[in-house]
């Protein structure tokens, strides 16, 4: 969604109202006034001009005495009279010129073409710390916070320049309400219903994947475990790595094959994990790494392995032609599964642990007998 539009014409007046709290000012004046001040509980009347306000300090000059009051410690009165001098001031800036004004400006410099308007945002300073608790606040879904992030976005203040996270943070202040969004969205003629679907897209544009790090080598295979909280990696750097799902944290390594890890897959429970590698299966602990048992007997690479929805089997895929089925406490081999002329690479349990199906080199797929072995249909 990319619109072209002099977005600091509409700039929020209202923030200026936030300024003693959000914002570090710089502004200067010489008014003379009767000011009302608030010290260390005493409130006295002190007539003085009115010199500075910078990060929300307020400096006087008195004759003789020059200080310097916090804008919290004026009267509301005098508070007020502070901002709607800032917010003259800066309108003063952004004002057309005269006729005659211009004139004079064309003969000595004429001004860029791409020169945007000054706005009240624009004597206002946002630092990275600003910047960052603004943001946090809007993504806790406060509106007025969204409508500040938005324009530090459009106009880059405490961030770099970025029109359209500002627009996507300008349509959601507007969706919650915030008065001054909806006005500029309406100014700007967004469609708010409309703009849903593009809002969307940018954040799909903006969305960061969590990435895995951590093995050495390529990676093999990768798979949930069954809760979605973790995933398990097989690599041919020789491991299998368990990794938070959430927050990317590697948890532990699963050390102790001599050869690449073709695959790993987590128990029904999520408790364990069995990986294939070389001529061997291993079944882990998934809570503390451990080995718990090895699978023996296959007489070349094992490719796959996996366990069966009870969890008490687990079958195994091997380019010695075969699959094999084990018990899973005890790794004991319970059946071989003989049949194909090539290369097995993968088998797997029906979802009532009753069947296997295999898929091999051969080009043909087979369902098997898990009981029994026996070969049921050739695919």
């Amino acid at each position: 969604m990319r619109m072209n539009f002099n977005i600091r014409r509409y700039v929020f007046t209202g923030l200026l109202l936030l300024t003693p709290v959000l914002f570090a000012v710089t502004a200067s004046f010489v008014v003379a006034r009767e000011w009302t001040m608030t010290v260390d509980g005493t409130t006295a009347k002190i007539n003085g001009e009115f010199i500075k306000v910078e990060d929300d300090e307020v400096h006087l000059d008195l004759g003789a005495v020059k200080t310097t009051v916090k804008m919290n410690q004026l009267s509301s009165e005098d508070r007020a009279f502070v901002l709607q001098k800032i917010d003259d001031a800066s309108k003063a800036k952004s004002e057309p010129k005269t006729a005659t004004e211009s004139a004079k400006t064309a003969d000595t410099e004429k001004p860029a073409e791409s020169e945007e308007e000054s706005t009240p945002f624009d004597d206002v300073n946002v630092t990275p710390e600003m910047f960052t608790k603004i943001k946090a606040a809007a993504e806790q879904g406060d509106a007025d916070a969204q409508s500040i992030l938005a324009m530090c976005y459009l106009v880059g203040k405490g961030t770099t320049q970025n029109k359209d996270e500002g627009l996507k943070w300008l349509i959601k202040a507007a969706k919650n309400g915030e008065k001054n969004a909806i006005e500029i969205c309406e100014k700007l003629e967004v469609d708010l219903e409309e703009s849903a679907k593009s809002e969307d897209d940018l954040d799909d544009l903006n969305y960061t994947p969590l990435v895995l790090k951590g093995h050495t080598s390529g990676l093999e295979s990768a798979v949930f475990s069954p809760d979605g909280k973790k995933v398990v990696t097989a690599s041919s750097d020789e491991t299998a790595r368990i990794f938070d799902a959430e927050t990317g944290k590697e948890l532990r390594q699963l050390n102790g094959h001599n050869y690449f890890v073709c695959c790993a897959s987590f128990s029904p429970d999520g408790k364990k994990v069995v990986t294939a590698s070389n001529k061997t299966a291993r079944i882990w602990d998934a809570e503390t790494g451990k080995e718990l048992r090895q699978l023996n007997g296959h007489t070349d690479d094992v490719r796959s392995a996996s366990f069966s929805p009870d969890g008490k089997k687990v079958v195994t895929a091997s380019t010695d032609k075969t699959a094999r089925i084990w018990d899973a406490e005890t790794g004991k081999e319970l059946r071989q599964l003989k049949g194909h002329t090539s290369w097995v690479r993968s088998a797997s349990f029906s979802p009532d642990d009753k069947k296997v199906v295999t898929a091999s080199e051969d080009e043909t797929a087979r369902i098997w007998d898990a009981e029994t072995g026996k070969e049921l249909i050739l695919l």
